[in-house]
């Protein structure tokens, strides 16, 4: 039976990221506490809490959530962006007492350390389209974890989506980043930069210098 407390986990979580300096606000605490769940199951094959997630409004939500936020060790403070949009970062008092043992600590580092700085769409294309508990999810209904696959078996996975619920969760997707104000981030290519990768990659290219080579100590200007 789970026997971790979602408070203290979440302290955890949110500790992990101002270590790391990683504003945190409800929907990216959500989904980092989320992926605790899906990764503890890959390994222990059992909850790590007693937590009720159901798919709600944009992904993965644990019901009573708002209540865990009422520790008095945890803040919810305004914050304005550069670009002058407002949201609520939540943060932690500074090395909060808790009782997980270091492996817990450890999972939590481990997730903040992955996920914790990805931007907040990335982030939530990861958790709709990569983790098994969404595969198959139904909206309003509780989450089942049970199709988490072990960790030996998690490096190759087969996904099918039915094009229909994809396009609806694309658009879940784009109205939620719509609302926060976020702009998708866009990649650019650079061959000259591609190319040297693509040499420093290979690894095993032998430079050999032709000709003499004469070392004069009297040039040596110590540099």
């Amino acid at each position: 039976m789970p026997t971790h407390n979602p408070v203290e986990l979440i302290k955890l979580l949110l500790g992990a990221c101002q270590r790391e300096d990683i504003p945190v606000g409800k929907t990216k605490l959500v989904k980092l506490l989320y992926l605790m769940e899906v990764e503890y199951y890959r390994g222990h094959r059992e909850r790590l809490t007693d937590l009720t997630w159901v798919f709600l409004h944009y992904g993965p939500y644990p019901q009573g959530f708002e209540q865990l936020l009422g520790d008095p060790d945890i803040e919810q403070l305004p914050r304005s962006l550069a670009d002058g949009r407002r949201f609520e970062q939540v943060t932690v008092s500074d090395a909060p007492a808790h009782d997980e043992s270091r492996a817990i600590l450890r999972m939590a580092e481990d997730v903040v350390e992955r996920w914790g700085g990805l931007q907040l769409e990335r982030l939530l294309d990861y958790v709709y389209f990569e983790t098994e508990p969404m595969f198959t999810a139904e909206r309003g209904r509780e989450l089942d974890f049970s199709t988490v696959a072990p960790a030996a078996e998690s490096t190759i996975r087969i996904i099918r989506v039915d094009p229909r619920k994809l396009a609806v969760i694309q658009k879940g997707i784009s109205q939620h980043v719509k609302e926060l104000g976020l702009k998708p981030h866009q990649c650019e290519w650079d061959p000259v930069t591609a190319e040297a990768a693509k040499i420093w990659d290979e690894g095993h290219t032998e430079v050999r210098a032709g000709g003499a080579v004469r070392l004069d100590p009297a040039s040596d200007d110590g540099g």
